[in-house]
């Protein structure tokens, strides 16, 4: 669940003219790091002490993914699942910290305050491709909006299971139906200020009920012998737990208003192990305790009491607030360019009917997303395969690779190759992940026979 409560402005204003710098290139990398602390600027906001930025680190990372987890040791078996869990972690943290440190050579180099995303991807390859780089920028802000989306599309289809547990009557496709009125109500809402107000009771309730969940798994294990040692669907095992890494996106956002950016490295390393952490517990505690009766959501496991039942209401709503912020931040993007370079001669009146009606056709969007594929735990596993790959492994190496090349003059071979390696898990498990995911659903729509036994732990939601 993404926090803009603090990165919210960064958010707003990607940086799109810049005053590139010399051709003078450095020794070495660390040299082009900044080595100043920050002061504070009364437009952009209070900056962001160590602290602050782990906090926010935690609040982003821990969301709905991380009750996905038992299903995806489900999928993997417990001797492979944890270690499994772990290498992502260390990977997707790395190419966090090496997303930010590109970002800051960059900025350095390139005499800018700050870079988002797209804007780090296309001065990292400006100097080789001076007159495509462009493109690439485009590419990843289209990834991410997708990947934002997807992310939105996914709550929807799990406040629905979950509603469809509470309250019973309707098919899960019904309650996405449901919801998506209230969705465009509140995704209406165009203040930040407000929707802050949201993210911090969706934090609260999710505190909550992660603690009411953690103190419920550990009480007892069950069925220890029936375990699987290794799982026979492992690649949608991978699509969940990077899904669950969902804060790639906010990682420059918050580098930017850190107080002290030369210590936001031990700042991303501090609060991944701390989430790493939650993670395990949570992933092999909750296959420990359901086994393969493991769901899509751990939440849809829990006993039907009303203690229970109220944990399922209390993630239901923090879910429900967590999507209006989720949505806010890339349909912000989109109407700021679209204000910026292409609507540029339009009254404020058109601007702001065009803008209901782009944030009302997308809540309908998701919501379609969520109908047409009513299968949680594959459709965490295809969101991560399919996009969470390639932004938090494939695009940070490639953007490494290529600051090293444009401005360090002593390229390091092992960094090249580290990346390198990175580059080829992450399309090898991004392509085997999406394959499997969708082989998933087709059985999962079409019916499954003995024939393909092996894949009939990935056909549950």
């Amino acid at each position: 669940m993404s926090n803009t409560d603090d990165v919210g402005q960064s958010l707003k204003g990607p940086v799109d003219n810049v005053v590139y710098g010399t051709d003078d290139n450095f020794d070495e990398s660390e040299e082009l790091l900044p080595n100043n602390e920050r002061s504070d600027n009364p437009n952009e906001g209070r900056l962001l002490k160590d602290w602050e930025g782990f906090m926010n680190l935690v609040k982003i990372n821990l969301g709905t993914g991380i009750l996905g987890l038992p299903f995806a040791m489900k999928n993997a078996g417990i001797a492979l699942g944890p270690p499994l869990l772990l290498v992502i972690a260390i990977i997707s943290t790395h190419c966090m910290e090496i997303l930010a440190s590109s970002s800051q050579i960059i900025s350095k180099q390139a005499k800018i305050p700050a870079a988002d995303y797209g804007k780090t991807g296309e001065l990292s390859i400006i100097r080789i491709y001076p007159k495509k780089a462009h493109h690439f920028r485009r590419f990843i802000n289209s990834l991410v909006l997708l990947m934002q989306y997807g992310f939105c599309a996914a709550y929807v289809l799990f406040m629905a299971e979950n509603l469809k547990q509470l309250v019973g009557h309707f098919d899960t496709r019904i309650w996405c139906l449901l919801l998506l009125p209230i969705l465009i109500l509140f995704c209406l809402i165009r203040s930040l200020d407000i929707l802050s107000y949201t993210s911090l009771m969706a934090n609260v309730l999710l505190v909550i009920s992660l603690i009411i969940i953690y103190q419920y798994l550990f009480q007892g294990f069950h069925h220890l012998e029936r375990l699987k040692l290794i799982g026979t669907s492992i690649p949608v095992a991978f699509g969940i737990i990077i899904f669950s890494f969902e804060g790639i996106c906010t990682i420059l956002p918050l580098e930017n208003r850190m107080k002290k950016p030369e210590n936001y490295g031990k700042v991303i390393w501090s609060s991944q192990l701390f989430v790493a952490v939650c993670y395990l517990l949570m992933a092999i505690g909750g296959y420990l305790h359901f086994g393969d009766e493991s769901l899509g959501s751990i939440t849809l496991n829990l006993p039907k009491t009303p203690l229970y039942l109220a944990v399922r209401a209390l993630y239901t709503a923090s879910v429900f607030f967590s999507y209006l912020i989720q949505f806010y931040v890339p349909t912000n993007l989109v109407f700021n360019y679209l204000r910026r370079d292409v609507l540029t001669n339009a009254s404020e009146f058109k601007l702001l009917s065009l803008e209901y009606i782009y944030r009302i056709i997308l809540v309908i969007l998701t919501g379609t997303l969520a109908i047409a594929i009513p299968k949680l735990g594959l459709f965490l596993s295809f969101i991560g395969a399919t996009f969470g790959s390639m932004a938090c492994l494939i695009l940070p190496a490639f953007i490494e690779i290529a600051t090293h090349y444009s401005y360090c003059s002593n390229v390091r071979k092992w960094v090249i190759i580290k990346d390198i390696i990175i580059i080829i898990i992450g399309f090898s498990c991004g392509i085997t992940g999406t394959y499997t995911t969708v082989y998933g659903l087709v059985l999962a729509f079409n019916g499954h026979s003995n024939h393909h036994q092996n894949f009939s732990n990935i056909t549950q939601i």
